[in-house]
């Protein structure tokens, strides 16, 4: 299915598309910041917050309490700090966050790590809430509703959003999740950039005075006052706040975009047709050839004069052209009028000094910071050391003739075939009996043990489409195109065969060895797992982690340098006879070691495959320290 844009006409001026979730436009989110600013009341006015107040929370409840009543239209007037609404309000904040920390941290694009850390579960717990609030009968008889006004040619003039999609529309899950989506969309965006735009403000008093004063003489004298469109416009101070603290740190961190066909760079550089390419707003905002002294706070940035001497395209936080935020004049006035609103009765102010101590949501979760890798890794080196060298050989020599066997099938008949997944079968089977101890050595070309791996490669496939496709790194994008479905398939294998009483069955045999002293010299990799971890889920996820690696790595590889040697005779003909030189007459020979080591013309094959096509594309790496390139 391709997603493209379809005519709505009375949405927007643009095209809207068919699924807002799957727009590039809000693929990444910038992570939440946690601080605290004091909000002091001006004049006679009561400082309603008590003292510090915690800052995300007045973004997010303006948002959603506007949204229910001019997007999703909503009757009655929601008070999202009252009642049981807090819970609702919370359940679409969290929701907003988890949907899309895959885009945050490269971690989650895995959806088997995404599940274990819990989201998948409080995910589905969060849905529970939105379908309360949002339920299918509730869609259901306002499709109804609205698509009788339109056959009976009663629509009016100007419709809002969630009633252009029960005209429309004819799917309930969709538009539910349509829904979904642009809560999340417009939540978010105008809690983050409302949040740094208070701490700025409080950092720098004069800029927070000046906007003040707009505010003032705006409002005039009561709060309360309605403001017209006319008003808002005037707000002009207050706005160029707003887009530098966009600026600075944009509501997006970076645009998603599929290239359509070849993209001519110059200077000999062309991105090829259906690549998946990520624009950098952060790097583009900050660019001094655009924004002199960039991580300086300065408004006056977007006076009008300057900001006709800058590209269109050098500032871009609602993105820009067909595919840009829908939204993007709805969130301005809105962010307009409540921070004129807030500055109109508080005076903001903050102990924090530097804007390096933000501390952002995706701090706190597990990845291993410092040198907790390095201790992770000096752990578990050992279980794929060259010590375990002779146990490898033996489970080899156990399944190779499982592998040669379906190969010797295949040549009787015939013709062409296919080996993906074969050497994966044989890798499998070499991994559980070398890496994870297993006691009875599995054949996974036998037809029982062939489906489960089939389960185990669908869901990996599923599981790692996040991160081979950008609009999957939405877990609603990833569920709606049925790999949710798929990756149940992985977690159903390895409940097969690590389940979680067997996982805790085996860490406290080996942490009762290590207790009595009692541990052998030499230990597999699971073994080492199970006495050093304390939590089934990580050792699971570090079981999966090292099977991935193992079954894909060696698949791939040998398929590719198969291929490569179908394709240069040659180059065949000199491995093939290293290996005769190696092996002797009797093809049942025993290799050791040395053995292994004099096929260094093989040994060049494989690294010149993996060369021409790497079995894994990137690497990402966290970069500890500012690294100057030159």
């Amino acid at each position: 299915m391709d997603f493209t844009r379809v005519e709505l006409g009375n949405l927007s001026s643009s095209n809207f598309p068919i699924a807002v979730f799957c727009t590039a436009s809000i693929i990444i989110l910038v992570a939440v910041h946690f601080f605290y600013c004091n909000f002091s009341s001006r004049g006679k006015l009561v400082n309603k917050f008590g003292g510090p107040a915690y800052v995300p929370v007045i973004g997010s409840f303006i948002a959603l309490t506007n949204l229910a009543e001019t997007l999703l239209d909503w009757k009655e007037q929601i008070n999202f700090l009252a009642g049981e609404n807090p819970t609702l309000a919370d359940a679409f904040h969290r929701g907003a966050r988890i949907a899309f920390m895959p885009g945050v941290i490269p971690k989650y694009q895995s959806s088997l790590i995404w599940s274990l850390s819990g989201y998948a579960k409080e995910w589905e717990e969060i849905k529970i809430v939105m379908k309360q609030s949002i339920s299918k009968s509730f869609i259901q008889k306002k499709m109804k509703e609205w698509k009788n006004n339109a056959n009976n040619g009663n629509l009016p003039k100007k419709i809002k959003y969630a009633n252009i999609l029960y005209t429309k529309w004819t799917d309930e899950e969709e538009i539910f999740y349509q829904l979904i989506s642009i809560i999340g969309a417009s939540v978010d965006s105008t809690e983050s950039v409302l949040c740094m735009a208070l701490l700025h403000l409080a950092k720098h008093p004069v800029i927070q005075e000046t906007a003040y004063e707009e505010a003032k003489s705006v409002i005039g004298t009561d709060i309360n006052v309605f403001l017209s469109f006319d008003d808002i416009r005037r707000l002009t101070y207050v706005e160029m706040v707003l887009k530098e603290t966009m600026r600075i740190i944009p509501p997006i961190a970076a645009l998603a975009r599929n290239i359509g066909q070849d993209l001519d760079l110059g200077d000999g550089y062309t991105i090829p047709k259906d690549t998946s390419v990520f624009i950098n707003l952060n790097m583009m905002h900050h660019n001094p050839k655009y924004f002199p002294n960039p991580d300086q706070f300065i408004p006056e940035r977007f006076l009008p004069e300057n900001v006709g001497k800058r590209h269109p395209y050098a500032y871009i936080p609602f993105s820009h052209g067909p595919r840009n935020c829908i939204g993007k004049k709805y969130a301005m006035m809105e962010m307009k009028l409540a921070l004129a609103k807030i500055l109109f009765k508080y005076e903001v102010t903050t102990s924090m000094r530097n804007i390096e101590n933000l501390e952002y949501e995706s701090s706190p979760f597990t990845f291993a910071k410092d040198d907790k890798w390095k201790n992770q890794r000096k752990i578990l080196s050992p279980g794929l050391s060259a010590s375990m060298h002779p146990e490898f050989l033996t489970a080899f020599h156990t399944h190779l003739p499982n592998l040669m066997e379906v190969l010797e099938e295949k040549c009787k008949i015939g013709g062409e075939f296919n080996p993906d997944n074969l050497f994966g079968k044989f890798a499998m089977g070499v991994a559980f009996e070398t890496m994870f101890d297993w006691d009875v050595p599995l054949n996974f070309f036998q037809h029982d043990l062939a489906l489960q791996y089939d389960m185990f490669v669908n869901g990996t496939y599923a599981a790692f489409q996040p991160a081979i496709q950008p609009k999957f790194q939405i877990p609603l994008m990833w569920r709606f195109f049925g790999y949710g479905a798929g990756f149940q398939k992985l977690v159903n294998f390895m409940e097969i065969y690590f389940p979680k009483e067997f996982l805790k069955g085996k860490m406290d045999e080996w942490k009762s060895y290590e207790k009595n002293a009692a541990l052998p010299k030499r230990m597999k990799y699971a073994n080492l797992l199970y006495t050093k971890w304390t939590k089934e889920e990580l050792v699971t996820c570090q079981l999966y982690t090292i099977l991935t690696g193992a079954v894909d790595s060696t698949d791939s590889v040998l398929c590719v340098a198969l291929i490569q040697l179908a394709k240069f005779k040659e180059v065949q003909t000199n491995a093939y006879l290293e290996a005769r030189r190696v092996i002797g007459l009797d093809y049942d020979n025993t290799l050791s070691i040395a053995d292994i080591n004099k096929l260094k013309y093989i040994e060049m094959v494989i690294k010149e495959s993996m060369r021409r096509i790497s079995p894994t594309p990137v690497l990402t790496r966290k970069v500890g320290e500012d690294l100057n390139l030159g």
